[in-house]
């Protein structure tokens, strides 16, 4: 439970430029590129990065641009929820992010000396398989590396490399393409024409602005100070946990940053002690009288100048689209949370992946409503992250009562339940994310298996390992999402015709670049043909997605159910294919297997 992360969105002190990244291992090869599928993403921050990534994994067309000179040299926005580190995974590049990060253990509470509560992170949160299935984790990383490590991933696998300086002037819909008019650094401008342009630009978004979009929301009265430095090995504060103390005057947190004794530095103040722009200088002075007057014993910290210092104020806004025909708002462009827990980056990576899959089959046949389940799965999630998010900022950085005393004296008490603060820290984490109820989201499953095994459509998919039985190589579902295909896990058929039998299916849905297995019980008989059997054998498919019999399961490239069947049948599995590829595809794949 990141409590306090921070995720400063206007106003800095530091000046963007450019910084170095480290070397990484190469990925396997990106597929080769669709026909088509041009698409122009405008803000290269971790949002615009990830969807690059993905989108150019999953073979299309991408072109990255941001007017800023060059990618983050500020920590910024450090948290990474353990959603995160999932899709990360899915991507195939969270060992690099792990070994870069630190992973908090726990955040410890206090007023005055009084520890108030410790909340500990909790592993078993993602409940995901064993033997080698990926355990989800919380990561502390600063923002200048998660671009870093994102823009190597991106040139790995063969994108184009993201375009400094150059700032989108205007756009303009037609009936088949979007238009764009673009400035580069030396004035001269060019003229670009695509299938699809995205914002990620963040608050200040000018084609959200040009689209017509409004941002509805509020900024908050507090102003708040951020700041990176140096506390020494005195400082007492264990490096794997979050600090944070109450204070009437506003709270203050510490929080370890992976490089030793090195902590982020955040406190809400009333109103700044300077007018107009502050400098470094300002900001640290008034960091110092912060520490000493709001933090027991601050003098043993010893913070030496910090690394970087920032004032800002935050704000609470979502766009009221997400899409305008061939236009789209990612992240901060669509959604402008307040910095508890890490939410907001979270929520924009949510994005990024949410509809790079969507671009990827619209580019390859699928019908362009594809694309209207983006705003309508994503919005909604936005809209609940700005809610949650709201509810914490006021309660924890409540001075006066009564908010100060429900917090004490009712909330503070109730998270020392571990089951409730299980929950609490649950829904900072992000794995409850689910779109039941959308479109893209059916469940043939009997109410009494709903209720009983709690596996839903629409939910998210925590990772199993399952074991390939021809060639004995451990199969993870994350690692099958990396091509960015639906993925299709089957139970057993008994006694079913040659014309619709497990291997016509399968090669029904190879047709529709859809990956496809059986899933079978370790105990099970051996197969005449392995080829595409997979065995349980950690039993964690039987717990983690309680399905048996003729069973049909399909994940989501996005790692989220999509279509549950109890009991195959096959007219309704076309039915729900095509929302993901073209009519045409679907007829000619399922020729002669089962009825339309």
């Amino acid at each position: 439970m990141s409590i306090m992360v921070t995720e400063p969105h206007e106003i800095s002190t530091a000046d963007d430029a450019r910084q170095p990244s480290g070397e990484s291992a190469a990925p396997p090869a990106p597929p080769p590129r669709r026909g088509g599928g041009q698409l122009l993403i405008v803000g290269a921050g971790p949002t615009g990065l990830a969807l690059a990534c993905r989108c150019t994994q999953l073979g299309l067309d991408t072109r990255l641009i941001d007017r800023k000179a060059g990618p983050t040299a500020t920590s910024n926005a450090i948290g990474l929820q353990y959603r995160i580190s999932e899709l990360l995974a899915a991507m195939g590049v969270v060992d690099r992010f792990i070994q870069e990060s630190c992973t908090p253990s726990a955040v410890n509470l206090y007023l005055g000396e009084r520890k108030l509560l410790q909340v500990g992170f909790h592993p078993e949160l993602g409940d995901a398989g064993a033997g080698g299935a990926f355990q989800p984790c919380s990561l502390l990383i600063p923002q200048s590396r998660t671009e870093a490590l994102l823009g190597d991933f991106l040139r790995e696998l063969g994108g184009r490399a993201v375009e400094w300086s150059t700032e989108l002037v205007e756009h303009t819909q037609s009936a088949g393409s979007v238009q764009a008019r673009l400035r580069h650094a030396s004035g001269a401008e060019e003229e670009w024409r695509g299938s699809w342009l995205v914002s990620c630009e963040g608050a200040h978004s000018r084609i959200r602005a040009q689209a017509g979009i409004e941002f509805r929301g509020q900024s908050y009265a507090q102003h708040f100070l951020l700041a990176d430095f140096d506390l020494g090995s005195e400082s007492l504060l264990a490096q794997s946990e979050v600090s944070l103390w109450l204070h009437p005057q506003g709270s203050v947190a510490l929080m370890p940053l992976p490089t030793m004794n090195v902590w982020r530095f955040f406190a809400e103040i009333t109103a700044p002690a300077w007018h107009g722009e502050p400098s470094q200088a300002e900001i640290w002075g008034q960091v110092q009288e912060v520490l000493s007057q709001r933090v027991p014993h601050a003098e043993r910290f010893a913070a030496a100048q910090p690394r970087w210092a920032s004032q800002f104020r935050i704000h609470r806004r979502l766009a009221d689209h997400f899409r305008r025909d061939r236009v789209f708002l990612a992240g901060d462009a669509a959604h402008l949370h307040s910095f508890t827990g890490g939410q907001g980056i979270a929520t924009g990576i949510q994005d990024a992946f949410n509809l790079a899959w969507k671009l990827a089959r619209v580019s390859g046949g699928a019908a362009d409503g594809l694309l209207d389940t983006y705003e309508e799965e994503r919005r909604p999630q936005a809209q609940a992250v700005l809610r949650q998010t709201d509810q914490i900022i006021r309660l924890f950085t409540a001075t006066r009562p009564p908010a100060s005393w429900i917090r004490e004296w009712l909330v503070l008490p109730i998270l020392r339940l571990p089951s409730l603060q299980k929950r609490f820290f649950g829904r900072f984490a992000q794995l409850h994310v689910s779109y039941r109820g959308t479109r893209l989201a059916v469940d043939e499953t009997s109410f009494v298996h709903r209720a009983v095994s709690g596996c839903r459509s629409g939910d998210r998919t925590p990772d199993v390992a399952l074991r390939h039985a021809e060639t004995g190589n451990d199969w993870t579902l994350l690692n099958a999402l990396r091509l960015g295909r639906p993925v299709v896990l089957l139970g057993t058929l008994p006694d079913s015709p040659p014309e619709i039998g497990h291997d016509a299916l399968l090669r029904a849905l190879d047709r529709l670049e859809i990956e496809s297995y059986r899933v079978v019980a370790a105990d099970s008989p051996p197969a005449s043909d392995r080829t595409r059997v997979l065995i349980d054998v950690h039993g964690d498919w039987r717990r983690l997605y309680p399905l048996h019999g003729d069973f049909l399961c399909l994940v989501r490239p996005d790692a989220h159910l999509g279509l549950i069947q109890q009991h195959l049948d096959i007219p309704r599995l076309r039915r729900y294919l095509r929302s993901l590829c073209s009519e045409a595809a679907v007829v000619a794949a399922f020729a002669g297997l089962g009825a339309s």
